[in-house]
């Protein structure tokens, strides 16, 4: 089984941006923990105006933070069924559309620290191949939250086959 690393931060296409109190609030923080209790769906996203993503296309799946994606109405059209297996899409709002802030809440204990020595903190955890998921699976580990991972190529696949932007796979565990 290939796992991935799944992030929407992308050079070539724009990220999102949001009204400073939702990040204050800490509306867009991707720990795993369940949202659609306390969500609105008056949150309203814009584009960055930035020189980094000044004239850049807007993806279909977007970035908005550490381990978290926004969807756009036909990303969440295709690929909502198997993504809602895995966690919450929440609807946002962008111009005249609703878009989806996807929130995995499916965790799989795959994950762990080589290392003990508080100075190695900053490595990253070490996914153990006899515990990934065998099936397509969207996930986070215990061991790192902020991060998206993806097990086997369906959403890979979906995601070319419909010709949707945005969205970036990096292997992390190829066994």
């Amino acid at each position: 089984m290939i796992i991935y690393e799944f992030n929407a931060l992308h050079n070539d296409f724009a990220s999102y941006a949001a009204d400073d109190k939702y990040f204050a609030a800490r509306v867009f923080k991707a720990n795993g923990q369940p949202k659609a209790n306390l969500w609105s769906d008056t949150i309203e996203l814009e584009f960055n105006d930035d020189s980094f993503n000044r004239g850049k296309a807007i993806p279909d799946i977007g970035y908005i933070g550490p381990g978290s994606v926004v969807l756009s109405e036909k990303a969440a059209e295709i690929l909502g069924d198997f993504l809602k297996k895995f966690g919450e899409l929440l609807p946002v709002k962008y111009k005249e559309s609703t878009h989806y802030f996807y929130n995995v809440t499916t965790f799989v204990e795959c994950g762990a620290f080589q290392k003990i020595d508080p100075l190695d903190a900053m490595e990253p955890p070490t996914l153990l191949a006899d515990r990934v998921p065998k099936e397509p699976t969207v996930f986070k580990i215990q061991a790192n939250k902020g991060q998206i991972l993806v097990a086997g190529d369906y959403l890979k696949d979906q995601i070319k086959a419909h010709k949707l932007t945005g969205g970036l796979f990096n292997v992390v565990l190829e066994k």
